[in-house]
């Protein structure tokens, strides 16, 4: 990181340009989102900056929304590595905390906090460690927030590379519905501020795309007990004009992971297709449930198709998951489940179908299936 040096035993002076005002009530909300993670909030005087993380595959992965992790993307490599590196090279003492991490939990709060304390323990030398009697500052102070424990869980830990960030008081929350409730009577329509308040927009989203998941063809709900593989493009096209590249595999492998299966992916390459078609069609065998998951906007290329289709052959069982463009049914063998879309609340309730939710969703125009 160039314009950035250090003179003094302060986190001011060493993590950020001299030239650089910090901000102190300044929070870097979706830090991953930006060009340079963590630098980027740096140089601009940032010192509450925001991580979300998805603990999955014994890894911690960054990024809001599911169908943006990518496998190199880590806690460790995009903020713990550089931040210690640069520590490193300038001086190993501090006089006090001045930036703190705020790591965003996607996944569930046990197991992710597990994961989490072990990875923060390698990195002790420049995080905040806290005992019951004691509390050690470092360069950097981790404050779970998202999924996390409560704090009785781990008030009794011997030692704690992470705090918890507070909740809201049940008086502030009654506080909050009196006023919300006197707002509402100048509305018509009829309202409930007490479920708006308890669900939010994101409970709201997860029922929209439940109603719209469609099931073509007979689907037996899956059993935990059952070995699933995902087989998908590793550069899936997400628009035909930009030629965005994007993937919702790692986050459908963690929205069923969650459910509690046993989940495998099987990555085959657009452009070098028969290099990974053979070894793909091999493993299936040690799979009862085959997923083929159809996530570009365009339709399937033709190679593609034919690899789906000895797939289909192949599979102990086959399930086609087209997650963006509906015709890509009318290519490839049933059953099927339409998604319209990967957003992480349509990601969610077709993991809820094939744990055996219901399918209520209906095709919006009549396609013809392949017999």
């Amino acid at each position: 990181m160039t314009g950035v040096s250090s003179s003094r035993h302060n986190l001011k002076t060493m993590i950020l340009p001299k030239s650089v005002e910090v901000l102190p009530r300044a929070y870097s909300h979706r830090d991953c989102e930006l060009r340079l993670p963590l630098w980027v909030s740096l140089e601009h005087g940032f010192a509450h900056i925001e991580i979300d993380v998805y603990c999955i595959f014994g890894s911690v992965l960054v990024g809001h929304d599911l169908p943006h992790l990518r496998p190199q993307k880590t806690l460790e490599k995009l903020y713990l590595e550089p931040l210690q590196t640069y520590v490193q090279q300038h001086e190993k003492t501090f006089d006090e905390t001045k930036l703190y991490l705020f790591v965003d939990v996607k996944t569930r709060a046990k197991s992710s906090y597990k994961l989490l304390h072990t990875l923060f323990c390698r990195y002790r030398h420049i995080v905040t460690c806290s005992t019951p009697e004691t509390c050690d500052a470092k360069p950097s102070t981790i404050v779970i927030s998202g999924n996390r424990l409560p704090y009785q869980s781990i008030q009794e830990q011997q030692e704690r590379y992470a705090v918890l960030d507070g909740r809201l008081e049940p008086k502030l929350i009654e506080r909050s519905l009196e006023r919300v409730s006197r707002l509402a009577k100048h509305y018509k329509g009829q309202t409930d501020v007490k479920r708006a308040w308890s669900e939010g927009t994101e409970a709201l989203l997860l029922q929209a795309a439940r109603q719209s998941i469609v099931q073509v063809g007979s689907i037996e709900s899956l059993d935990i007990s059952q070995k699933l593989c995902l087989v998908d493009a590793s550069n899936a096209v997400g628009g035909a004009a930009s030629m965005m590249m994007a993937s919702p595999l790692v986050g459908l492998a963690s929205a069923l992971e969650y459910k509690g299966f046993s989940v495998t992916t099987l990555l085959y390459d657009r452009n070098h297709l028969a290099e990974t078609k053979h070894s793909i069609l091999n493993q299936l065998v040690h799979f009862d449930v085959t997923l083929f998951v159809s996530t570009s906007r365009t339709r399937l290329q033709e190679d593609e198709k034919g690899l789906a289709l000895e797939v289909a052959r192949t599979a102990k069982r086959f399930i086609h998951l087209a997650l963006w463009n509906p015709y890509s049914v009318q290519d490839l063998p049933t059953p099927a489940l339409l998604s319209f879309g990967f957003r992480p609340e349509s990601i969610r309730a077709v993991a809820d179908v094939l744990a055996g939710g219901e399918a209520t969703g209906v095709l919006p125009t009549t396609l013809t299936l392949l017999e």
